[in-house]
């Protein structure tokens, strides 16, 4: 009998049928995070944008225990003397960064923003997923905004912390580079997703980074802000996010990298992908990188 037990229920986890088999959504609510509020492996990190906001938004408000996380110290590059605007830390650099907001293996993170701007709290989850984290990695949905509608307490004082036991290793399946997706461009088993304004995807419009005009050949597009709710700031449902992507003719049923200017508000698309349970990377050096290779082909005009 237990023999019988057992298989029906490796059948019904094979057809889909078993919770187990699901991974946990990354984007949680506000009433999500008061009930997990107290767990005690739950670290909040409130990512903040180094100079440029006066004074710091952290210090006039946060949710209580959360730790801050400088958006400006998870990736190098800023664009000048032929560097890339945006790209990952090395991972021993990142690892020794979490370890000291408090950051372990057994940590459930929370990531949010003070700001509007949903990308840079994508960019870091992407950042953590590259890390192995990502499994135990959430995003408040509205961020901090959203927190202070659903009725969340607010302090001004910084937490103690106590340093974090961290063991990453980088994940290949995550970030990816134009050498990658040049060898798949024609490749009919994978999809490219542009998450760039439609100006800049037909190359009306050269973006403010790229040496040249245009799209990776054969992509698609999908406008991150279409993917979020403009006036909550907030993730669109799954079931609307896979509209979007379905309706930009995106095979949902296969690989996905996804790209934009520099590698930061394609993020948004990766989230909704992973939401969606599709195996998705991010170009992490985007149209940035791409558009600086003579030898890598540009598309231009509406998409066939």
């Amino acid at each position: 009998m237990l023999r019988l037990a057992l298989l029906a229920a490796l059948s019904t986890l094979a057809a889909g049928g078993g919770r187990s088999a699901a991974a946990p959504d990354p984007v949680v609510s506000a009433a999500w995070l008061r009930t997990h509020a107290s767990d005690p492996d739950l670290v909040i990190l409130d990512l903040t944008m180094s100079g440029t906001n006066s004074p710091d938004p952290y210090d006039a408000g946060h949710i209580p225990g959360a730790r801050q996380l400088d958006f400006h110290s998870i990736f190098t590059g800023d664009g000048a003397n032929g560097k890339l605007t945006m790209e990952m830390v090395p991972p021993d650099s990142l690892r020794n960064l979490l370890e000291g907001l408090g950051v372990s293996n057994s940590s459930t993170i929370v990531l949010y923003s003070t700001s509007q701007w949903v990308s840079p709290v994508a960019r870091t989850y992407v950042t953590l997923d590259y890390l192995g984290l990502g499994g135990h990695t959430r995003i408040l949905n509205g961020g901090y905004d959203a927190w202070k509608a659903a009725g969340g307490a607010v302090e001004t004082t910084a937490p103690r912390v106590t340093r974090g036991n961290l063991h990453v290793k980088a994940r290949g399946d995550v970030v990816t580079n134009g050498a990658y997706v040049l060898a798949h461009i024609d490749d009919r088993k994978m999809t490219i997703v542009d998450a760039r304004a439609p100006e800049f995807f037909s190359g009306s419009t050269r973006g403010h980074s790229s040496a040249r005009a245009g799209r990776v050949p054969g992509a698609h597009n999908v406008y991150y802000t279409t993917l979020t709710d403009s006036v909550s700031n907030t993730y669109l449902p799954p079931d609307q996010a896979r509209a979007r992507f379905s309706a930009a003719g995106v095979a949902l049923d296969k690989p996905v990298v996804v790209y934009c200017h520099i590698g930061q508000t394609a993020s948004v698309d990766y989230v909704q992908l992973r939401r969606l349970g599709v195996p998705v990377r991010l170009y992490d050096g985007s149209f940035e990188d791409w558009s600086r290779h003579d030898a890598y082909p540009v598309a231009t005009g509406a998409a066939h």
